[in-house]
């Protein structure tokens, strides 16, 4: 006899009851591994010594050298001891207004996009302006003046409309003045309290007027800091906060330099973020290392000038440009990845980029960490932001100096070799990212992953456009031996930067001056 069927609302409950069975043991073990990763995370904090180091000022770990580990060279050692420089005396100081020319006259040679990202990042409203004040362009695009608050834009914009009729008046004396004689001039309205840059186009045909514009709700600088603009422009001959270095008459933190430059000497500008600007005194950074490395094979015909800024990205560096231009460069190095990596690409990965799904697997943290490379966008999908964000930027630099006859090197980026981390420097290195520079979302491994693939772009940049290539990452082989954080180095690191990049250049260095001696 066969047996009888199954009622369907007998089957559809034992599916329904071993679905619930499923979700409850999936929930539960989730919560388990959750609960368990949260209290692995909390003993880290609490035991890991670079950790330790880091957030409470703990002895730094003494690690074991790496295989063929780089020690200090006699050029680190005597920049350790070194004393500070004194301001060379007869260096010319930058003023306000030759900083803003040269940046005007940068802003006339760049595109529309390019041109609201200037505006921007100086905090300034740019307005296009015939000789009779009309105004034909303005950058950014939405940005109300006080003479157009609570108003209906007009069709033909004047400077009265947008600045206000009290304004306009006080403004156009010296309006009139820079479009007759063709000089630029910077005017403080009173009657808006407002500072204006005029600054007239070559062919006199027409006045751009550079409205200072902060942002309302940006903090003031504060009046001991050695920033103009916050991660952007540095005051000129001020010290640090804490003494330990102080900036130039360009407002770089080295050594005065003397423009205009004096005959025969062959001058290198090294461009980059904190990467480039770091060392415990202004002799152990990286570009006064590499100086000393020069000077000892040609002496004093070689100077190398440190333009690294902390904050600094590509986006940056591409847009004061002429203010390294100004310091009359034989040569530029290029050093930096990480801010754009970390501070501009991994936030659009987290926010704009991801699905629903993505977002919600990422509040799960052991999924987040175990699972980063597949919550995060693909090699392709990387490479493709890489270019748009950073790559781009840098082939605008590249050829603004080659324009000049300036050539420029290209160093890949170094970070801790993931593959030689003991596992108290790999746990020290996710934390650093998670709390310092990739968010809880995005972990070392993804970093190191996004390095590799930015190192790529560079050498592929390089052989497209003839750039040097200089292979630093290359060379770095170890994590807390040279690295205090995911990209910071220690003095060790440093030197040994500053030594690859001398043995990349030092040929071409020497046949330039070669060169400039007939």
């Amino acid at each position: 006899m066969a047996p009888l069927a199954q009622p369907a609302g007998n089957r559809y409950g034992v599916w329904l009851y071993r679905g619930m069975v499923i979700f409850l043991w999936v929930l539960v073990t989730g919560l388990f591994m959750e609960a368990v990763f949260y209290i692995q995370t909390w003993r880290i904090e609490h035991t890991n010594p670079y950790i330790r180091s880091w957030r409470d000022g703990a002895p730094w770990p003494v690690p074991l050298p790496p295989k063929q580990a780089w020690t200090l060279s006699e050029e680190a050692l005597a920049a350790a001891t070194a004393q500070a420089a004194e301001t060379v005396s007869d260096a010319v100081v930058q003023d306000n207004r030759a900083d803003r020319t040269r940046r005007a006259e940068f802003f006339t040679e760049i595109d529309e996009s390019q041109r609201e990202r200037f505006a921007a990042l100086y905090q300034v409203v740019a307005l296009i302006c015939e000789r009779d004040g009309q105004v034909v362009g303005r950058y950014p695009k939405f940005l109300c003046l006080p003479g157009e608050v609570g108003r209906e834009t007009p069709p033909v914009q004047t400077l009265a409309a947008v600045l206000g009729p009290s304004a306009s008046e006080e403004l156009r004396p010296p309006f009139v003045q820079a479009i007759e004689t063709g000089q630029p001039a910077v005017v403080h309205l009173s009657t808006i309290s407002m500072t204006v840059f005029l600054y007239p186009e070559k062919n006199l045909s027409r006045l751009i007027v550079f409205v200072d514009n902060p942002p309302k709700n940006a903090p003031p600088v504060p009046p001991g800091s050695i920033w103009e603009i916050p991660f952007l422009t540095c005051k000129k001959q001020v010290s640090s906060p804490d003494g330990k270095y102080r900036t130039n008459n360009f407002g770089f933190r080295d050594d005065d330099v003397i423009v205009p430059k004096p005959k025969g000497l062959f001058r290198i500008v090294c461009v980059g973020g904190s990467t480039t600007e770091e060392g415990d005194t202004n002799a152990m950074t990286y570009p006064n290392l590499l100086e000393r490395k020069l000077r000892r094979e040609f002496g004093d015909r070689v100077e190398v000038v440190n333009c690294g800024l902390s904050g600094m990205n590509s986006l940056k560096e591409w847009m004061r440009s002429a203010d390294y231009l100004a310091l009359e460069p034989d040569f530029v190095v290029y050093y930096n990845a990480v801010n754009d990596i970390c501070h501009t690409v991994y936030p659009q990965w987290v926010t704009q980029r991801a699905g629903k799904i993505a977002r919600l697997f990422r509040r799960i943290r052991f999924v987040n960490y175990y699972g980063n490379r597949w919550l995060l966008p693909s090699n392709r999908a990387m490479a493709a932001d890489f270019d748009r964000e950073i790559m781009a930027n840098l082939r605008y630099m590249q050829a603004y100096f080659a324009h000049r006859g300036i050539p420029m090197a290209m160093c890949s980026f170094a970070c801790p070799d993931i593959n030689a981390l003991t596992r108290e420097e790999r746990v020290y290195y996710d934390w650093s990212c998670e709390k310092n520079w990739g968010g809880r979302y995005v972990s070392f491994s993804t970093y190191w992953r996004s390095i590799r693939q930015f190192n790529a772009l560079v050498r592929a940049m390089c052989r497209e456009t003839g750039m040097m290539y200089i292979p630093v990452a290359e060379r770095f082989n170890d994590g807390t031996y040279y690295f205090g954080d995911i990209c910071h180095m220690k003095n060790e690191g440093i030197d040994l930067k500053a030594q690859v990049i001398f043995e990349a250049i030092r040929e071409h260095v020497g046949e330039r001056i070669n060169r400039m001696g007939e």
